[in-house]
């Protein structure tokens, strides 16, 4: 069985899942563990698509590339909002001049209407507006990573007209996942969010254990199946597991025996 070091909150998962294990078998309780098979998937995964329409100019990095939170995946072309960006920025600055000037100007001699004053002070306060526009146009010629992760799909190319909301890439973060299980509810009649448990996958090097805790479970029972929707929250040291994987949860689990 391979050992790996966690950080510090799956730690304590650990800590708590033997203090479970302990704390039933002191007190009149017949403690077990309920296996369960647990599909794996990323806590983070999504498929990106671009908010406006564009020729593609840019791609930093291809599938299986590393980006950051906020990295760039593409840019579109950008030319006529950087323009349209500049001519807002000089509108503004030319009117905030003729502000400043007849503001000096209301303050020293009454030859300025207040009315005149208070257009003047409009037009800055729109050309403000109009520059933010601009800048979010400018924004809005980019496509980035909501989260770090890996790119795991890139269907378009450099020199490829983008359609507004077509799917560009998917990114995906694995140094986190989920295990997700149906289980029987009278079997985890006591269990609640929190709660820790431990699941095992097949690795090459042997049998890789991690503890999480429980993270969701589901209101009602699946009419169909009978069955009760849990998922558990892991962390994925060094990423050697690879979400989409099976493993087996193991769940604690208690009985009274009213002694």
């Amino acid at each position: 069985m391979t050992t790996v070091r966690l950080p510090h909150r799956y730690r304590r998962a650990t800590l708590l899942l033997g203090l479970m294990l302990i704390a039933a078998n002191g007190h009149g309780a017949n403690a077990d563990v309920y296996e369960v098979r647990g599909l794996t998937e990323p806590v983070n995964d999504v498929v990106l698509s671009a908010p406006t329409p564009g020729l593609i100019s840019l791609i930093p990095q291809g599938e299986g590339g590393q980006v950051a939170q906020g990295g760039t995946i593409l840019e579109l072309n950008n030319r006529p909002e950087l323009l349209e960006l500049d001519r807002k920025r000089v509108q503004l600055q030319t009117l905030s001049a003729e502000l400043e000037r007849s503001e000096m100007l209301f303050k020293t001699s009454s030859s300025l209407p207040r009315e005149e004053l208070e257009r003047k002070r409009a037009e800055v306060a729109v050309a403000q507006v109009e520059l933010a526009q601009a800048e979010e146009a400018l924004v809005r010629r980019k496509v980035v990573a909501p989260f770090a992760g890996i790119i795991t799909l890139m269907p378009v190319k450099v020199g490829e007209y983008c359609e507004l909301g077509k799917p560009v890439a998917r990114v995906v973060d694995i140094s986190e996942f989920y295990a997700v299980s149906n289980v029987d509810p009278a079997r985890v009649g006591g269990l609640r969010t929190g709660h820790a448990v431990e699941i095992s996958i097949a690795s090459p090097a042997g049998p890789l254990t991690l503890p999480g805790e429980i993270v969701f479970i589901a209101p009602v029972i699946d009419s169909a199946s009978g069955l009760l929707r849990i998922k558990a929250r892991f962390a994925n040291p060094g990423e050697r597991v690879r979400p989409g994987v099976a493993g087996q949860l193991r769940i604690p689990v208690s009985h009274d025996t009213g002694n």
